[in-house]
């Protein structure tokens, strides 16, 4: 049987990539979700589609449009596909995740073939 994946949680009745988007998707079963990160202001992980600088101040500090990646973690029972969307500090990010789940539930991914390369270099299996 294949992985079922919840790209960005779910988003039927709530906004993906929201918390409530996750508990949806782990509520309906998936065995893997997909959660798209960035580097926020300090060096979070943030659970985000857009580039931080596209959303106001407002909405950073509110929190209600983003998430951080360790909240998640701290409510997931699925493995993570975490959907690197800059380049640099990939060997980071993926360590900063090690700290809170074990490898077996990390999956990487990336539409960049320089971060590709620097996670195979920095972070080989």
């Amino acid at each position: 049987m294949p992985f079922v994946v919840g790209h960005r949680g779910s988003s039927e009745g709530v906004a993906a990539g929201s918390l409530a988007s996750y508990d949806a998707a782990l509520t309906a079963g998936v065995e893997m979700v997909e959660v798209d990160v960035r580097r926020g202001a300090g060096g979070a992980l943030l659970a985000l589609h857009e580039p931080e600088e596209s959303l106001s101040a407002a909405e950073i500090a509110v929190g209600a449009d983003v998430l951080e990646v360790a909240a998640l973690v701290a409510r997931a029972g699925a493995t993570l596909m975490l959907d690197l969307k800059e380049v640099g500090g990939e060997a980071e990010i993926v360590d900063a995740v090690l700290d809170l789940l074990p490898a077996e539930r990390i999956v990487v991914s990336t539409m960049e073939d320089e971060s590709v390369a620097t996670l195979r270099r920095e972070r080989p299996r």
